[in-house]
């Protein structure tokens, strides 16, 4: 578990937000947050076609990675609603996250295949030599809430947060010319790119989307960043 003096790197209030650990308490109201606003309009998600089924796998994985303690959520001080969640763990070079996680859908599977795909493709740890890093899992704002800067400073505390944990680098999957843009500004370098047209099927060989579904908005990217 993460120190109280790392904690102090991210928790506090920033304008009508406060920003704090996510609790053992907090779980089922970061999972209805996330199954509403994460796995309706992230674009991937958006992309698969949203689902309570999708969503509880999407929550299943989110269960694994937070008694490890590095996620945080910020709340909106005057009605105490979840603004936005920043979910974060650590990965291993030598170990699958998704490993053993039971999924129950096609989508959520797909989304776990993207990610593992344009992970592999990035090869940090034979490029770069890393056998171990922070991956930012994802972040989301409530519809409510967008627009007011909370994905950028949950990147701005999370950093420091990780620094002082000890980590050497962050590493995170985007998914859009939005956080492309956000990770960029910050430090983050492009390690890979997976444009949706060259996502295959799990035999390899079938494209997962239709041309005409697709615009060059729709790729995968890691980014990654020395901390």
């Amino acid at each position: 578990m993460s120190s109280e003096e790392s904690y102090k790197q991210i928790e506090g209030e920033w304008k009508d937000f406060r920003f704090r650990r996510i609790q053992p308490s907090d779980y089922e109201a970061v999972y209805e947050h996330i199954a509403q606003s994460f796995c309706r309009d992230e674009p991937t998600a958006n992309l698969l076609g949203w689902s309570e089924e999708f969503a509880a796998d999407v929550n299943r994985i989110v269960a694994v990675f937070l008694p490890e303690g590095l996620s945080f959520l910020a709340e909106h001080k005057s009605t105490g609603k979840i603004a936005g969640v920043r979910i974060t763990f650590h990965h291993k070079a030598d170990s699958d996250a998704f490993e053993g996680i039971p999924l129950n859908t096609r989508n959520c599977k797909i989304m776990v295949k993207m990610v593992t795909d344009v992970e592999e493709m990035a090869d940090v740890t034979t490029k770069h030599g890393i056998n171990t890093w922070a991956e930012f899992l994802l972040v989301s704002t409530s519809q409510d809430f967008r627009k007011q800067g909370l994905a950028g400073e949950f990147y701005n505390r999370s950093i420091k947060f990780l620094k002082a944990e000890g980590f050497k680098h962050a590493l995170v999957v985007v998914t859009s010319p939005y956080t492309q843009k956000a990770t960029s500004g910050r430090g983050f370098e492009q390690q890979s790119r997976l444009d949706y047209g060259n996502l295959m099927d799990f035999d390899g060989k079938t494209p997962v989307f239709k041309k005409e579904e697709l615009t060059p908005d729709h790729f995968a990217m890691v980014m990654l960043k020395t901390l």
